[in-house]
C-alpha cells in the first residue's frame, strides 16, 4: 500500500448524526459505516440516561460513525466531525483515528486508497 490510510471513528448523539454524516460524504468521503451505540460511563448524557437489566447501569443512544481515509485529511475530516456534532453539553461525544495497515476489495482484490471507491 503506498499511501498511508487512517480509520476514522466518532461516537456522536443522535440527533446531529444526519449532519454528521452529511458533511464529510460532501468532502468526497466515499463511503462509511454507522451503527446505533449505548454508551456507557461518563460519555453517557445525564439528561436522557436509560436503564439496562443486561448491563446493570445507565446508558445514552448513541451512534457510532467510521470510515477510512489518507492520513492527510484526518484534521481536516475530524475537525469538520467536531464541527457538525458538537452541541456544548456533556455527553457530544469522542473522534479518534488510528492507523490501517491494509485494505481489500473482497469482490476485485484491490487493495488501498483504491479499494475504497
Amino acid at each position: 500500500m503506498n499511501e498511508e490510510l487512517k480509520v476514522i471513528g466518532a461516537i456522536v448523539r443522535l440527533e446531529v448524526l444526519e449532519e454528521v454524516v452529511t458533511e464529510p460524504r460532501k468532502s468526497g468521503v466515499p463511503r462509511m459505516n454507522i451503527v446505533h451505540v449505548r454508551a456507557v460511563g461518563t460519555g453517557a448524557d445525564p439528561t436522557h440516561p436509560k436503564w439496562a437489566l443486561e448491563l446493570g447501569t445507565t446508558y445514552t443512544e448513541k451512534a457510532r460513525i467510521e470510515f477510512v481515509c489518507p492520513a492527510d485529511r484526518v484534521d481536516e475530516l475530524a475537525c469538520l466531525i467536531c464541527q457538525h456534532a458538537r452541541t456544548g453539553q456533556r455527553g457530544d461525544g469522542v473522534v479518534f483515528a488510528s492507523r490501517v495497515d491494509e485494505v481489500i476489495k473482497i469482490r476485485t482484490g484491490v487493495r488501498g486508497l483504491e479499494a475504497l471507491a
